[in-house]
């Protein structure tokens, strides 16, 4: 523990990145269930950065209090430097929730999590998630029930639909469109609709860039054995 010690006031005294306990978990990859949407993000991004049509990227280390939340943060990087993308991350941590405890079972207060931030110009006229990252996913029991019958009766045992939908709180999907649909005529896009609200997305992208408000396109590819009996 002495030597636990020593080490953290040396690292400090250098200025160099926050210290911690040896032991002291330090997550890279929380799970949020809440986090700024793009609307938040494009209006934090700094005016003059903005002008100028610049992006930035901030890396923050910071405190979880026992509510999941974000406490006390330090700003590990950011570039560039003096365009106010650290500030305007700090400003954003408030819309973060993570877990309670860790997967262990220990209390998350006092852990540090890190998380990346990243500005692009585009945020406001592009709202894409472009590298979904999913926490919840329908069965695959749900899938054979969505097939469509007509393509049961077919014979059909490959397919694939593509959907399009809207980002809500929580990750959730809402105001889904079908896009497209292969083979066409079966029903594939309509049938896949019903699944959206199994899905769930990561409220926060491990690319440093926001998920909420955004729009998101969900690939099913359908690949049966023998395809299910029409429902009755």
């Amino acid at each position: 523990m002495k030597l636990a010690l020593a080490l953290s006031v040396c690292v400090a005294a250098l200025g160099g990145a926050p210290a911690y306990a040896i032991d002291a978990p330090v997550l890279t990859d929380t799970a949020w269930t809440a986090a700024p949407s793009f609307a938040d993000v494009a209006a934090a991004y700094p005016v003059k950065a903005k002008a100028k049509g610049l992006s930035g990227e901030v890396l923050l280390d910071c405190t979880l209090t026992g509510a999941g939340r974000i406490g006390r943060c330090s700003t590990v990087s950011e570039s560039p430097g003096g365009m106010g993308f650290s500030q305007a991350a700090r400003g954003l941590t408030g819309q973060f929730q993570g877990p309670t405890e860790l997967g262990s079972g220990r209390a998350i207060a006092g852990v540090h999590a890190q998380v990346t931030f990243k500005f692009t110009p585009d945020l406001a006229e592009a709202a894409n998630v472009t590298r979904p990252e999913w926490v919840m996913m329908p069965t695959a029991a749900a899938f054979q029930a969505a097939f469509p019958d007509a393509a049961s009766k077919a014979g059909v045992l490959k397919a694939r639909a593509v959907m399009s939908c809207q980002v809500a709180a929580g990750g959730t999907l809402g105001d889904c469109k079908s896009v497209s649909e292969d083979p066409a005529g079966y029903g594939f896009g309509a049938a896949t609709l019903p699944l959206a609200p199994a899905f769930r997305l990561k409220a926060w992208g491990s690319d440093g860039r926001p998920v909420i408000g955004g729009q998101v396109r969900v690939p099913i590819r359908y690949e049966l054995q023998q395809a299910p009996p029409p429902k009755p």
